[in-house]
């Protein structure tokens, strides 16, 4: 049944909650983290966070920390070179848009990684809702960098062949 021709039966509702259970089981399995952040007028930003998100992290007790200091620790771990791309990124969320934005974090025992999130964002009451996923995609970007090196110095090799043989002819 399509989700515009919802009816409110309990095994209707049911059947929702299975699928929408299942939907966060696929997207942890794909790597994909869950995550939210308000921010309301006078208070501290707040992030919350489902258990993949918090792996992504490295957090290994969310209920460790309130929303406020889950904000906080994953605030300022983003590096400097990766807050203004990001800053940019939420205000597109903010208007509306659906972004994605990739920046590097520092992860308390990996180091640093590149994430890519994706969300949108509302306004509620006296404050924003922003809302996603994210996932690691360190090893993508390694790989690129690794491969644009490598084009890099296969174009320096022509280049000298070429004067090589330039120079011989």
């Amino acid at each position: 049944m399509p989700i515009d021709q919802f009816n409110n039966s309990s095994d209707t509702l049911m059947s929702y909650e299975l699928q929408f259970e299942e939907m966060k089981r696929i997207m942890a399995g794909a790597g994909l983290g869950m995550w939210s952040v308000e921010n309301i007028e006078g208070q501290p930003h707040r992030m919350h966070l489902n258990a993949k998100m918090a792996e992504l992290l490295g957090v290994s007790d969310v209920s460790a920390m309130s929303p406020e200091e889950m904000y906080d620790f994953w605030f300022n771990r983003v590096k400097p070179e990766g807050r203004e791309s990001l800053f940019a990124s939420v205000e597109r969320m903010m208007s509306g848009n659906v972004e994605e934005t990739t920046y590097l974090w520092e992860h308390p025992v990996l180091g640093d990684r590149y994430l890519r999130c994706t969300g949108s964002g509302r306004v509620e009451g006296k404050g924003q809702v922003l809302s996603g996923y994210c996932s690691d995609i360190t090893h993508f970007v390694l790989k690129e960098k690794e491969q644009q090196g490598a084009m890099a110095r296969m174009g320096a090799e022509l280049q000298r062949a070429y004067e090589v043989v330039k120079f011989v002819s």
